[in-house]
């Protein structure tokens, strides 16, 4: 309830960043690590280039699949909000699934660390499951995130990024 109150509150601000320094700074960190992680494949020979394609595009392509055909189903266009504890248990299993699994682990990294960036990037405080398909479909869809959300919960409540300058 917290995280989906919290996800409303950072999406009615507008157009603009939804995390602070600290958010940006730990997706950029993480990022880094999930392609150091791929460098090391590389360099020892175990990176396969449909790794990387899987990674980039087919994964970010079945996600944004989803997405619409979730539209479709609920005859809806408003954006998703599963950011309580049943998205956030949803997002935990896609990610220990991925990563658990030994010929989907390099795929993982790809498919989570360039969404990472972007996420920073832009700002986006759900998971970066979602960043491609928010980008390409310009939506705002959120999915609980449970590394970042209590940075990003921590950062609201006690710094003042994203209160307005007053006049």
């Amino acid at each position: 309830m917290a995280t989906q109150q919290l996800a409303e509150r950072k999406t009615e601000v507008g157009g603009g960043r939804a995390i602070g320094p600290i958010g940006t700074t730990a997706r950029v960190a993480t990022g880094l690590w999930l392609f150091s992680s791929v460098g090391w494949a590389a360099a020892r020979g175990d990176l396969q280039i449909h790794e990387v394609l899987l990674g980039l595009v087919g994964l970010p392509m079945i996600v944004m699949l989803v997405v619409v055909a979730s539209q479709r189903v609920l005859g809806t266009s408003a954006y998703l909000r599963a950011t309580g504890p049943v998205g956030t248990l949803i997002n935990l299993s896609m990610i220990v699934a991925l990563f658990a699994i030994p010929w989907t682990t390099e795929i993982a990294y790809f498919f989570y660390g360039v969404p990472m960036f972007l996420a920073a990037w832009r700002g986006y405080p759900g998971c970066e499951m979602l960043a491609i398909s928010n980008l390409v479909l310009r939506r705002k869809d959120e999915l609980g995130c449970p590394w970042f959300y209590p940075i990003d919960a921590f950062e609201e409540r006690f710094t003042d990024w994203s209160r307005p300058e007053e006049c």
